[in-house]
């Protein structure tokens, strides 16, 4: 068996088992039928929103995550290095830098424990590495505590795709994401159905309509991305091979393992790829934002 054939069983069951796991333990009733233990998500305060697309232009709290990670770099290297100049500089950006998390996020003030930093600058300045070494370190801690706690659902919450104000425009009609991607299964239904039961114009028909729902679906693709790379390697050309080449594997005579070779690259190259980016993130996204 070729790795083609068995990677979309494992996109499409990972999707599955993963959804699952994130979204069952809400659900009551199944928990308790298979006698699992219920887990409770819990969600980082509302005031973090305003520091995130699409409620700001920008990602303020990541960058400003980035700034501390880089700064913290600085200040162990110019330590290591005996750099004085360079150590004050990198410290004091890290200090003033910090400060910025409780006036963005003020529910988080006490876990960010401004002391920690205010400590670090100031060994920083005075050249105590002994003293300096033991408060990266504990800001190193501080720093993992919060990041597990938080660092995933923050993620799925403020960095994962969001369809709701997506629409794909079809012709004349613009269709909600939802609705356009039931059209979608809908059709692939039929072009599976209509080749294992030798229906071959009407598959050949149907082939011809996923088509041109993929290239509709291309077109929204800009909306999110502003390089053309992601949507030509799931919606590209090689797509538009696989999909002529299962077109001509369903004419008579039908090679029916031919046929479903083809088809099953597309459900990967299309569908797997496509879910195992987007579909997954997007649903645990939407999970939390119900709750």
């Amino acid at each position: 068996m070729t790795h083609s054939e068995t990677t979309p069983s494992f996109y499409g069951l990972f999707t599955v088992f993963l959804s699952l796991a994130l979204l069952l333990p809400s659900t009551q009733t199944i928990a308790e039928s298979w006698d699992a233990p219920e887990a409770v998500i819990e969600l980082p305060p509302t005031s973090l929103a305003q520091w995130y697309k699409p409620e700001n232009k920008r990602q303020v709290f990541l960058h400003t995550m980035f700034r501390l990670r880089q700064s913290l770099q600085a200040v162990e290297i110019y330590s290591q290095k005996g750099d004085q100049q360079q150590l004050d500089k990198w410290a004091t950006i890290l200090q003033e830098n910090y400060a910025k998390l409780p006036e963005m996020v003020p529910e988080w003030k006490d876990e960010t424990r401004q002391e920690t930093v205010k400590k670090l600058l100031a060994y920083a300045k005075n050249g105590d590495s002994k003293k300096l070494a033991k408060s990266i370190k504990q800001l190193n801690k501080i720093c993992e505590g919060c990041h597990q706690q938080w660092k995933a659902v923050v993620t799925a919450l403020y960095r994962s795709p969001d369809y709701s104000k997506l629409s794909v425009n079809e012709g004349q009609e613009s269709h909600s994401y939802s609705d356009f991607m039931e059209d979608l299964a809908d059709t692939l239904g039929v072009l599976k159905i209509a080749r294992e039961d030798e229906e071959l114009e009407t598959a050949r028909q149907t082939v011809t309509k996923l088509g041109k729902q993929l290239d509709h679906l291309s077109n929204s693709c800009s909306d999110c991305h502003r390089d053309p790379q992601p949507r030509e390697r799931i919606l590209g050309s090689a797509t538009k091979d696989s999909l002529n080449a299962l077109h001509s594997a369903l004419n008579k005579p039908h090679d029916a393992k031919e046929s479903g070779r083809h088809l099953g690259t597309v459900g990967f190259t299309v569908c797997g790829r496509c879910h195992s980016i987007h579909r997954t993130l997007g649903d645990i996204r939407g999970a939390l934002k119900a709750e």
